[in-house]
């Protein structure tokens, strides 16, 4: 009886023993999964933000990515009664807008093919890569256009920047397979958010990625491969300084509410956008 006793507590240490294993390679088994899961849950979420040709950023990723961006500027930005100097206005913490707009990419596409332009938008990826930062965000905005946000302490240092890109854009030798090589350029649109200095609630994050754009407009139809910067001025007044940018750029400029900086050498010469798009 005690023989009888003792194998049955042996059979039953062995079977919670036994069980004990299984549960705890189950539970292995689930973390596993679950990690796996994780991952590519990460994988998913990562292709949703990337261009496929290129691997930078895309358009959705910026909605996920400013908002945080400007809160953390929001928290930064002084109060209107500090001090109202130029050097204080040039040095306020601020985000960088940088549309870039390729300047003669669709010939390549409609010589070459598709895939010598794919070859192209892939060497200006490299490019931008070398010039900006790790702190900086490349974006694929659409086509042969490209959009950067950076963090830079002044105008001045932001428009060493749109240089270099500007001229590593322009040297650069393009192979584009079969042997041949061609050039490119770049029109870049430059600007700063908060558009008027510390008042980042006058225009959105998005009007103001417009008016980067209409600067690289403006670069493009002055001959391009050059940029433009549109700065706001504490005389901007956000009533109507967004609607007149397509219509009457050169008013707000001689009424001082916009600064205006270029590479160009000669005069700057304003069309009115609108007009020439329903032409």
């Amino acid at each position: 009886m005690v023989r009888n006793q003792v194998n049955k507590l042996r059979q039953a240490a062995e079977q919670r023993e036994e069980l004990e294993q299984q549960v705890r390679l189950r539970t292995q088994e689930l973390a596993e999964r679950n990690q796996t899961l994780e991952a590519l849950t990460i994988q998913l979420e990562e292709a949703s933000f990337t261009d496929q040709l290129t691997g930078l950023k895309n358009r959705r990723y910026l909605h996920q990515y400013i908002e945080p961006e400007i809160a953390a500027l929001d928290r930064y930005t002084k109060d209107p009664g500090e001090s109202e100097s130029t050097s204080a206005v040039d040095f306020a913490p601020n985000l960088t807008f940088m549309m870039i707009d390729l300047d003669g990419f669709k010939p390549i596409n409609d010589t070459y093919g598709h895939h010598a332009g794919d070859l192209a938008l892939k060497q200006v990826r490299d490019i931008l890569n070398s010039c900006c930062r790790k702190s900086d965000t490349i974006i694929r905005w659409g086509g042969d256009e490209f959009f950067i946000v950076g963090r830079h302490a002044s105008r001045q240092g932001a428009e060493k920047y749109a240089e270099r890109i500007r001229a590593e854009l322009a040297n650069h030798q393009y192979q584009v397979g079969g042997g041949h090589v061609t050039r490119l350029s770049g029109s870049i649109g430059l600007t700063m958010f908060p558009f008027v200095p510390r008042k980042s609630q006058q225009l959105s994050w998005e009007q103001v990625i417009t008016i980067a754009d209409e600067a690289a407009y403006l670069a493009k139809e002055n001959g391009r491969n050059a940029w433009v910067a549109l700065y706001g001025t504490r005389r901007a007044s956000p009533e109507d300084v967004y609607e007149r940018f397509s219509t009457d750029l050169e008013g707000l400029v001689n009424q001082g509410m916009v600064d205006v900086t270029t590479s160009i050498e000669r005069p700057l010469v304003f069309s009115n956008r609108i007009q020439q798009k329903n032409a």
